[in-house]
């Protein structure tokens, strides 16, 4: 008799809003992949990581992997749609992408024949010429592009619970979205509005 494997509370909603995604805008993220660590492991892996130790999530530009905490659904809803969406969809995000891939792939060309240590890797990319346009690249983003300060927000988690909403369903409850919002730092955006981001 075959074992039934039990589908996670964010696999459902995954299928469930690849497909609201695809239906409403014509496309869903492609390339991103998502993993989910335990709560139990989560502060071990935020620690190797340097995130803070409440963060609950976060996106690796290089394999496009976005990670959270457990079934964390506004977790999910932010790294997998919000940043996977952007990378994969916007020139900006694109471009991030090609910079991280080509970043990695020079590293390997210089270590590929040794071990290394994270100091003789911050040496290598303080003279890399790919890495000063990823920093810069970044630089000029996160200070001059508004959209992308209020995609990469916390609006994604918004949309996603409004389109739930409109086929009678309900993702996070009002307290959820507060406590989700308040948690994020507040940064500057054009015009000066001032909003929370990550």
């Amino acid at each position: 008799m075959k074992a039934l494997l039990k589908e996670s509370k964010s696999e459902m909603l995954l299928e469930f809003s690849n497909s609201f995604y695809q239906d409403l805008l014509g496309y869903k993220p492609e390339k991103t992949s998502l993993q989910e660590i335990s709560n139990s492991k989560w502060s071990k892996f935020a620690k190797q990581r340097g995130l803070n130790p409440n963060s609950s999530g976060i996106y690796l530009l290089r394999n496009q992997t976005a990670v959270i905490q457990g079934e964390n659904p506004l977790s999910l809803f932010h790294e997998y749609f919000g940043h996977g969406l952007y990378c994969e969809q916007s020139l900006q995000g694109r471009k991030l992408i090609e910079l991280e891939k080509r970043l990695l792939e020079e590293e390997k060309r210089n270590f590929k024949t040794r071990e290394f240590t994270l100091e003789e890797l911050k040496d290598f990319r303080q003279e890399n010429q790919t890495f000063k346009k990823l920093e810069e690249f970044r630089k000029e983003n996160l200070e001059d592009d508004f959209l992308r300060n209020k995609f990469k927000g916390y609006s994604q988690t918004y949309l996603a619970n409004a389109l739930a909403l409109r086929q009678g369903l309900r993702l996070f409850t009002k307290k959820n979205l507060i406590l989700y919002s308040q948690s994020e730092k507040s940064i500057e955006l054009k015009g000066g509005t001032r909003k929370n981001a990550t």
